[in-house]
């Protein structure tokens, strides 16, 4: 029986942060609202050094301290050939972007995933309104999410599992 219950919060914590487990399903969804967001993505950055600057002004401040214990994130420049990703953001605190997709959300974008989501998941979206919120606007913010709201995309917090006694409950309700 206690089994059952331990697969039943494994499978309660994948659903409330879908893109965290194994497949990243909500990615395209999260990568659409993106694009749908007028004005998003218009803030340039001329150069790398300005992009650097202004990684480490984030870094520096009292939201991403909130929401990462990472001090320090290396920005690479990625060589721009035709398709593939504007950037990437890979394990031990890189961040691989080409010159052409230099702007504040993409840099955000990354700095979200260095900051511990390595997905799209809720926690994910979570953090990448609170950079946006705070360093690109509430107006960004709250457009960005409502465009999270229109796909389906949870932002709230997740729900709490069942306790042990509450599942057992619902279990021999459904067994009747």
């Amino acid at each position: 029986m206690a089994d059952t219950y331990k697969e039943y919060l494994i499978e309660h914590r994948r659903r409330q942060n879908k893109g965290a487990y194994g497949k990243d399903s909500e990615m395209q969804k999260v990568y659409e609202s993106e694009w749908a967001v007028k004005g998003l993505h218009g803030e340039k950055l001329e150069s790398m050094k300005e992009a650097e600057k202004y990684m480490n002004r984030v870094l520096k401040s009292k939201t991403w301290s909130k929401l990462s214990k990472r001090k320090h994130i290396a920005l690479v420049e990625m060589r721009d050939v035709s398709g593939g990703c504007a950037a990437r953001a890979e394990y031990g605190g890189l961040i691989k972007i080409k010159p052409r997709h230099l702007n504040k959300y993409v840099l955000l974008h990354e700095m979200a995933h260095q900051a511990g989501h390595m997905h799209h998941g809720r926690s994910f979206r979570q953090c990448i309104l609170k950079l946006t919120s705070q360093f690109l606007g509430r107006e960004k913010a709250n457009a960005l999410k409502a465009e999270f709201k229109k796909r389906k995309l949870a932002c709230g917090e997740a729900r709490k599992p069942l306790t042990e006694s509450q599942w057992n409950k619902r279990k021999e309700m459904l067994s009747c």
